[in-house]
């Protein structure tokens, strides 16, 4: 039987074993073409998967990934995100992809990729001893990169969006009890970083941020905090995002620990927090040895982290009904979801005041 043209492809039968064939055209990444088949007992379900696959290339999803690999495709991707993010979020990509993804999955085809090689990997991350945050950070970039090659036509679904990674527990998030918070904020009363304790707690400020405020961004008269800038080992940076960039309504403490920390002050610098010479924080061991000092006055746990203080901030405001909105607006989270995603087990343990709230509104 002699081959019939299907649109831009054709369908023919096969002498020697009777399969019916199609083939079409695909573009390569090279800018190249190559011929492609499709082979089947039935002409119906050739013909069938060819209308489907033209319909694709149609609509500009088809583009043949050859053998590109994804450990090829990844270094391609942070090589095109390389200029539009930190040095440091580069970074830090390029570890999770060496050391966790790229030994794994790296050397599979990414038109084979599939969602239960993703799942598997975050299933190993676990059993090897990576914590929930580290394997949810790997699938926060697979995604991104696979709906990239979404965008470039590499592949045709981002199979990181079938997978599920694994949740925040409040083991992870640990933020402080109320008592504790107490003790910590009397041991931070008179030292030189008690004010930027006060922030952390009132005001949920990434470390970056904190240090990263100057006197400019304080309006003690209206007491609002803008969130302008952070700094990490002295580098000046963007907030993370478009949402980090916020204005902040400070509280009564808050206001006063400024003024004190404003007064005890005696080197004239535009930071807030600064070294003894006025300049930036430079070093991440100044301010661990310093919060090491207020959290052993404080008698918190051993290995309590001045980032705690942040989720302390969150876990208070939802526990009085703070609205989570606000709470994400507060923290300069992305969407609400993120601080609801976070702190979940929050509001798992406030459904009883929830129902409590219904019985006294219908009583």
């Amino acid at each position: 039987m002699g081959r019939r043209s299907h649109g831009e492809g054709s369908i023919y039968k096969r002498k020697r074993d009777g399969l019916w064939v199609a083939q079409y055209l695909v573009d390569t990444p090279d800018g190249k073409t190559k011929r492609n088949y499709i082979y089947g007992r039935k002409r119906k379900d050739v013909a069938d998967k060819l209308a489907e696959v033209l319909k694709e290339r149609g609509e500009g999803l088809l583009l043949d990934s050859g053998t590109l690999t994804v450990a090829e495709f990844l270094a391609e991707w942070m090589k095109a995100e390389q200029a539009s993010v930190r040095e440091s979020t580069h970074n830090r990509r390029e570890q999770l992809l060496r050391l966790h993804v790229n030994p794994h999955i790296g050397d599979l085809r990414l038109s084979k990729l599939n969602a239960f090689h993703v799942q598997s990997l975050y299933t190993r991350k676990l059993d090897e001893g990576l914590s929930p945050g580290t394997v949810r950070l790997i699938h926060a970039n697979l995604s991104k990169a696979l709906q990239k090659a979404v965008r470039w036509r590499l592949v045709s679904v981002n199979v990181a969006r079938s997978t599920t990674p694994p949740k925040n527990n409040a083991e992870e998030v640990r933020p402080l009890m109320k008592e504790e918070v107490r003790r910590l904020l009397d041991a931070a009363r008179g030292d030189r970083f008690e004010a930027l304790c006060v922030l952390a707690v009132t005001c949920g400020l990434r470390r970056g941020e904190l240090l990263g405020l100057r006197y400019e961004d304080i309006d003690l008269k209206r007491g609002t905090l803008q969130v302008r800038r952070s700094l990490r080992k002295g580098e000046v940076n963007l907030p993370k995002t478009s949402k980090s960039r916020r204005n902040i309504k400070l509280s009564r403490m808050a206001i006063e620990a400024l003024k004190r920390h404003k007064k005890r002050q005696t080197v004239l610098s535009e930071w807030v927090f600064c070294t003894q010479k006025g300049t930036p924080i430079r070093s991440e061991n100044l301010l661990w040895k310093a919060w090491e000092d207020i959290r052993q006055r404080a008698q918190l746990p051993e290995g309590t982290r001045l980032h705690q203080l942040r989720h302390t901030c969150a876990t208070l405001l939802l526990q009085e009904n703070v609205h989570p909105k606000l709470v994400a607006s507060l923290l300069g989270h992305s969407t609400v979801n993120q601080t609801l995603n976070t702190y979940s087990h929050v509001l798992d343990n406030m459904l009883s005041s929830v129902a409590d709230g219904m019985d006294r509104a219908l009583a």
